[in-house]
């Protein structure tokens, strides 16, 4: 492929990412990924709710089933009893771990799924040993919900069932739901883009285009082109319309040479006073600035143009971490000369004295 085959290639592709169709279909394939995006997070979300909710009502009856029966085999001290209750927790699919402890928070029975990864976690960072630990370490987990049931025997408690719960299967559940509903968006999106874009192309593009190939032929002098009209919607109507706009075009083209040519004469006048005037302005600009920062009388830089300039110097001197020197000069007998020969000698006194410190 030589340079000027790719050139043309890349000009082409440019082109058509820049057209109104391809606009389109990215405008409409937004839309509705958004759309469909937010109905497929609130019905997740919905799901999710709706499966935790599900989850802790189920473990809620489990908790309070166990919680009273019991009763007797813990004032019995019945542990084969115990651990049966150990065993019909641990067959819920959900429930990682169980504790019964009595009155001390002594454990009495328990059930870890060591499978589970939060339990595998915990364990090997604790002592196993000490088994009070493993549990309030699961209990802080915020991924795992804690219940808690009291066993209370005649109106006095004598102890409590604790039952941690995962969400594991849940998440799981929501992640292959919502990997579905992504692939049905997805179809979805493809056959509406697909179709509104085939509806948009013969009723939109198609005219647009020759709308586009007739403004080319007027840009090219070609004033006798005309665009055939083929719908009366709107695109019909500017069909019409610009078919109108070409013929009083060609009428005044004389016309508007002629308003064209005064046109450059006025706008040279008027560049002509604009830049008379700017250069007027830059010199009263210049004039005011020379005074605001110089005495009237002696010409001399004023207090603001002089504390100006010690201000820069200490800071140049801060910077450079050296000193200057500051000359006060002072004109001795001016008060005398004011009073016996009048202001008007004491003001050519200082006009001299300004001469003479400028040389």
């Amino acid at each position: 492929m030589d340079s000027n085959t790719y050139s043309s290639f890349i000009a082409a592709g440019r082109k058509r990412f820049c057209s109104l169709g391809f606009k389109f279909i990215i405008t409409i394939i937004s839309i509705l990924s958004i759309t469909l995006s937010f109905s497929v997070y609130k019905n997740l979300n919905n799901d999710y709710q709706i499966f935790s909710e599900n989850l802790i009502a189920k473990a809620k009856v489990l908790g309070d089933f166990i919680s009273s029966t019991c009763k007797e085999p813990i004032f019995a001290r019945d542990h084969i009893s115990l651990n049966n209750f150990m065993k019909v927790a641990s067959s819920q699919q959900d429930v990682i771990y169980a504790v019964i402890l009595n009155n001390n928070n002594s454990n009495i029975t328990n059930y870890l799924d060591e499978s589970n990864h939060y339990i595998k976690k915990t364990l090997k960072g604790q002592d196993q040993a000490n088994f009070m630990t493993i549990i309030e370490s699961l209990r802080n987990n915020p991924d795992i919900v804690t219940l808690k049931f009291p066993i209370v025997l005649d109106k006095s408690p004598i102890g409590t069932f604790i039952m941690g719960l995962s969400h594991d299967r849940i998440h799981a559940l929501v992640q292959k739901t919502k990997t579905e509903q992504l692939k049905y968006n997805l179809l979805v999106i493809l056959f509406l883009v697909i179709s509104i874009y085939l509806v948009f192309k013969y009723n939109a593009l198609v005219p647009i285009e020759k709308l586009i190939t007739g403004a080319h032929h007027i840009a090219n002098g070609q004033l006798g082109h005309r665009i055939e009209q083929h719908s009366n919607d709107e695109l019909g109507e500017l069909t019409a319309s610009f078919n109108d706009m070409v013929d009083k075009l060609k009428q005044s083209n004389e016309d508007k040479d002629q308003i064209m040519n005064e046109l450059v004469k006025v706008n040279f006048s008027l560049e002509q006073r604009i830049e008379d005037r700017t250069l007027e302005l830059e010199l009263a600009n210049r004039e005011l600035k020379y005074r605001a920062l110089h005495d009237s009388l002696t010409q001399l830089p004023n207090r603001v143009l002089a504390l100006d300039r010690i201000d820069a110097a200490i800071k140049s001197a801060k910077r450079g971490k050296h000193s200057f020197s500051l000359m006060v000069m002072d004109l001795d007998g001016f008060k005398e000369i004011n009073d016996s020969l009048g202001h008007h000698i004491g003001d050519l006194m200082l006009c001299e004295v300004g001469r003479r410190v400028k040389q």
